[in-house]
């Protein structure tokens, strides 16, 4: 189940970074979404994912379906 999560949560985090990065406009050339280096169950019923340059997301489930997105970029 942890493993299910955390592959979920990681596939997660490309998708929604890659809508970060084309919702800021501009040129997109050299441009690349940030990798996820590591990810974590903080508890039981979240995850935190460590992306690069000190970029953090954590996923906190609420249900099966149902989960709430935190995403810091300031580290």
């Amino acid at each position: 189940m942890l493993r299910k999560t955390v592959l979920m949560t990681c596939g997660v985090s490309l998708f929604f970074s890659g809508f970060a990065f084309s919702a800021q406009g501009g040129p997109q050339e050299g441009r690349q979404a940030p990798l996820v280096e590591d990810a974590r169950k903080i508890n039981p019923s979240a995850v935190e994912v460590l992306l690069g340059k000190d970029h953090r997301m954590t996923f906190d489930f609420y249900g099966d379906n149902i989960f709430r997105l935190f995403r810091d970029d300031s580290g």
